[in-house]
């Protein structure tokens, strides 16, 4: 009778553990549930992207504004009517910038 008891408990605990951590058991289930989400985010992410990159295409093909726009932007194209400025500061480590306005003159008592 012992030996049925013992031998019965041994065979819940596998099932038991088969449950739990076998392969497809609830713990693999688990990092499944996470892998979804993780992936339902990114493609969230991806979707808005497109529907960004969607709309850019959609305005490039729409007109000249767009072009325009776009070699601006990444190109620095300006127009033959335009002038060009552009501000240069001073490179990082190269110490502090020359002062804007002279020193001024001292005054003698």
């Amino acid at each position: 009778m012992r030996v049925w008891i013992w031998l019965m408990t041994a065979l819940l605990g596998g099932l038991l553990y088969l449950l739990v951590a076998g392969d497809g058991g609830l713990l693999s289930l688990w990092d499944q549930a996470g892998e979804v989400q993780r992936l339902k985010g990114e493609n969230e992410k991806l979707s808005e992207r497109n529907r960004v990159l969607s709309a850019e295409l959609e305005d490039l093909r729409s007109g000249l504004e767009g072009i325009e726009g776009l070699a601006r932007d990444r190109l620095g194209m300006i127009r033959e009517d335009e002038e060009f400025y552009q501000l240069v500061g001073p490179e990082v480590g190269e110490g502090p910038p020359e002062p804007v306005f002279p020193e001024p003159i001292p005054q003698t008592p």
